[in-house]
Order: C-alpha cells, then structure tokens, then sequence
C-alpha cells in the first residue's frame, strides 16, 4: 500500500488515508508482517490441533483445501481491494479483537478447542477492521466466513440429522430392493433380508458428507451465481441429492448382498459405495450450478474505488501504525497468558439400582475403551440378568482438571476403525432414549457398547452438548459435574445378544441417575 503522495493538497479525495495500491508501502509491509507473526505464535497451537483434526476426521478431512479456497476468494476480488481506502476502525475493530481474544482465553480454561478455533476465524475479521477498516471487511467478509466450514464444530448441528437421514435411507433402499425382487422386510433403521440384516448406521447416514457438499458448492454458487435465491437452490439441490444416493448406496449393499456377490460389508468394496455417494453429490452440485448460471449468471462488474472525505494524510498513517501495534500487543500477550488449573471435586458414585431383572456382582472391574487423559477413576460394576446374560457398567466424571490449567474430557476410546452410531432406543414404547452404540468384533468375542452423557439427571448422546454444560457447570458452580455412563456387554462370536434386555438396562440406569424409579 502507499501513502498519498506529498504534492497532494487538502481537498483532493486521496487525502482521507491510505489507498491501497500496489506495491504496497513500506508501513504497512512492516506493520503486515509484525502482525502476522504475532497471529502465528499466538494460533500456531490452535492450527496444529486444527490440521490433526483434519487428518483423523474422515468428515472434515476436507478442511485442508478451505484456507486455500478462501484465499482464492479474496484473490479474485483483488482489484476491488487495490482502489479501496485503509481507515482503521479503532473501536469496533477492538471490540471484535477483544471478542476474539476472550473466546480464546474462555477455551483455553475451560478446555473445550472448538472455541480457541472459532477465536482464530473471529480474531482475523477484527484484525482486518481494526487495521483496514470497514471498507476491506465487508468485501473480505464471505471469504473469512467461509473459513468455518473449516472447524469440526457443525456436530452439534447435523448430529440431530443423522436419525432421520437413516430413517430416509433405509426406506428408499427398502422399495428400492423391493422393486429389484429382492424381499425385504424394514424394521426402522434395519433391512432384514434373507440371509443377512443390514443396519443404516449414522457414520453412513450421508449427513457427514453434507458438510463436504456445502464446503464445495458454497464457493461456486458464490463465484458463478447472482442473487441469493439460485445460490440456496444450488445447496438445496445438491444436499437433497446426496442423502438420495445414500439410499441407493444401501440398496446396492443389499442387493450384493443377497446375491452373494459381496462377502464382506467393510472394507474396499464399502470405499467404493462411499466414493459412489460422494461422486453423485459433487456431479449434482456441478450440473446445477451450470443450468442456473445461463440464466442466472455472475457478470463481472468494474468497481471503483469509493469516493473520500478530507482527512489529514498523517493521521491515518498513525492510526494504522497505532492499530497494528495495539493488536501485535494484544496479540502477544494472549500467547503467553494460560489458564488456572482447576480442581473438581468428583462426587461418589454409587452403583445404580436397577430393578429385579438385573443384580450386581460384589466385584469392581476397571473401565476398558475408555481414555484416562482427563484423570480421575470411573467406577465400573458387573450386572448379571437371569438369563446369564452379562453387561459391565461404567459411570465416571466426564470433565477434569488438567495438568497444566483448564479441564480435560473423559472420552470413550473404541478401536480405530469402528464408529459409534447415535440410535434411540424405546424398550417400553413409550421412554425413548438417544444413545450412542458400537458393535465391532474382538477376535472371537462381539463386543456391544452404548454410552451416553448425564448432565444433573438429562440424558444427552451427543458430547458437544455435555462439554458445554461441563463448562457453565464450572463457571457458575451450578447443578451436579457431567458424568460419562458406559454399557459394555461382550458375547461369544455367535452366541445371541439379547438386545432388548440391554435396552432395558441402559433405560433404567438413566431413571435412576436421574431421580425415577426403573422398571420393574
């Protein structure tokens, strides 16, 4: 950027800043990188954690390409910016930092990255108001906004998705099969076929490949569309695509199946299907956005640089000297602030009463499948039902101090190729429950676990939820600390599960810890 010449007079519209001009001056090139630096050393934990995340969630493996599909973005809008006029926002550009800075601090202490990962996304937006202005910010807008699609933080909003998305999936795989002469009989999210019954798990509900769709199509609908309207319809379309061909994935499952074409549900042949939904999806959103850009097409347009009011040239120069300062300052000094460690107190668990279909045995066993980062003891009892049947129990804190300051999360650790599914569960028709479950073999045994949250007597399956009541749990000292309840059966390969005596189980734990009586 350069600073208005000196032969400018006052009254020219170039005096009311600094117009941002290539190449750019030599203020803000030191100011720029300063300050990008201190970006890094303050975030370099937070990406570091971010790219992790990418490696290890097959639904964000996506997020990798976002930083640089939103740098697309605001290159593409590059001419606009050379013309526009740096002027500082001192004080809604603080109040933003500011923001930034104590969504930071508040993950930090109370241990949950979802928040230090938005603070990054928050802290760019009030770094280029504070710095620029409100006339960089609001052409750079959508490009930061989209960098969110980035963060594995939708859960909480797809998680509700997923049964219904199942539900969809395994109906139309149903007719689907039925029309092909395959019979079938659909029991919710289950197709019983005659020599094998499939379930429509929630990993393979295809709502983990919305977000994907989204990440993808939201940049092409924006490039290549006008108007807010054909935009939306290129999303809608694409989504409603994708859960569409997720049925057919299943139908084809079943139909290989029943055929004997397919000896294995897992594996490379289950990539394919994968990649077969993923490939319907993109082509959707492709086809769309080429049908609604002959009509609906973006015409780019010239854009001037706004016109300017009379400002002196050295105050904006200091302003962008004094706002780039203030947020290096800001900027280092949250780098080396850490949190307090807390201590919670872990009230004693007691085992649950459950009725006369279930007795305890006198001996505590130690929790498997279950990570002892967050420290602490889960206490673990062994039921045994009349009919032999046998299912450990496990009900721990699910939130503890760390080590090194903030809280750490119990979490439930299955091996890493299996995916828990969130199901509901309604053993007596009328309580329903939502819980998560995995069933997955350990050389002869199958093993069967379903675990769940308890926030002061409230069931919730899904762990954002509990991880946000463990955090206003701390800062206001109010209602019981969250506890993580797990039901572990394991069966001899072969042997029959009685599903609905675990059904049953896990049911009355979750009257018990919340006040009701079970069932009798």
């Amino acid at each position: 950027m350069a600073l208005v010449p000196d032969n400018v007079t006052a009254g020219h519209p170039a005096v009311e800043g600094v117009y941002a001009s290539w190449p750019v001056g030599r203020l803000l090139i030191v100011a720029g990188t300063m300050l990008a630096a201190a970006f890094v050393v303050t975030y370099l934990p937070v990406i570091g954690i971010l790219r992790g995340q990418w490696a290890t969630n097959d639904t964000y493996s996506f997020g990798v390409l976002v930083p640089f599909i939103s740098g697309y973005l605001i290159w593409s809008r590059r001419d606009r910016l050379q013309g526009l006029l740096v002027a500082p926002s001192l004080a809604a550009g603080g109040l933003v930092v500011a923001a930034a800075a104590a969504l930071l601090l508040l993950g930090r202490l109370i241990g949950i990255v979802a928040l230090q990962e938005l603070s990054m996304v928050v802290m760019l937006a009030g770094l280029v108001l504070l710095v620029l202005g409100y006339g960089f910010l609001k052409p750079l807008l959508f490009p930061l906004a989209y960098l969110l699609l980035m963060l594995p933080v939708w859960e909480i909003v797809t998680d509700p998705m997923h049964h219904p998305s199942q539900l969809l999936s395994a109906g139309l795989a149903g007719h689907v099969l039925t029309a092909l002469g395959v019979p079938v009989l659909r029991d919710g999210v289950y197709l019983d076929l005659p020599n094998i019954t499939l379930e429509v798990a929630s990993a393979c509900s295809g709502i983990n490949f919305l977000i994907a769709v989204v990440a993808v199509g939201v940049p092409q609908a924006y490039l290549y569309l006008r108007g807010w309207l054909p935009r939306a319809t290129v999303i809608v379309f694409a989504v409603a695509i994708a859960l569409l061909s997720n049925g057919l994935r299943v139908a084809i499952i079943g139909l290989l199946s029943y055929h004997g074409l397919s000896a294995s549900l897992h594996g490379p042949g289950h990539v394919l299907q994968g990649l077969f939904v993923s490939g319907i999806g993109f082509l959707a959103l492709l086809a769309s956005v080429t049908a609604l850009g002959r009509r609906y097409g973006r015409v780019p347009m010239l854009e001037r640089a706004p016109e300017s009011r009379q400002r002196p040239r050295r105050a904006a120069g200091w302003r962008v000297a004094a706002a780039s300062a203030g947020a290096t300052a800001v900027l280092l000094a949250l780098s080396a602030v850490r949190p307090d460690t807390i201590v919670l107190e872990a009230a004693a668990i007691a085992p649950p009463a459950l009725g006369t279909e279930w007795r305890p045995l006198p001996s505590l066993v130690s929790p498997p499948y279950i990570s002892d980062e967050a420290g602490g003891q889960a206490t673990g009892w062994v039921f045994e039902a009349p009919t032999g049947q046998r299912v450990h129990l496990y009900i721990g804190p699910f939130a503890q101090g760390a080590p090194g300051g903030g809280l750490m999360y119990r979490s439930v650790a299955l091996p890493l190729d299996v995916s828990p599914s969130q199901v509901v569960l309604s053993p007596d028709g009328e309580t329903t429950l939502r819980v998560n479950r995995a069933v997955f073999l350990e050389g002869d045994r199958e093993i069967h676990v379903v675990y769940w949250y308890d926030l002061n007597g409230m069931p919730t399956a899904q762990g954002p939820v509990a991880k946000a009541y463990a955090s206003a749990q701390v800062l206001t000292s109010w209602g019981a600390a969250p506890r993580l309840v797990m039901a572990v059966e394991e069966t001899t390969s072969g042997e029959p599960t009685d599903q609905q005596l675990l059904s049953h189980l896990v049911l009355d734990v979750s009257r018990t810890l919340s006040g009701s009586e079970p069932s009798k």
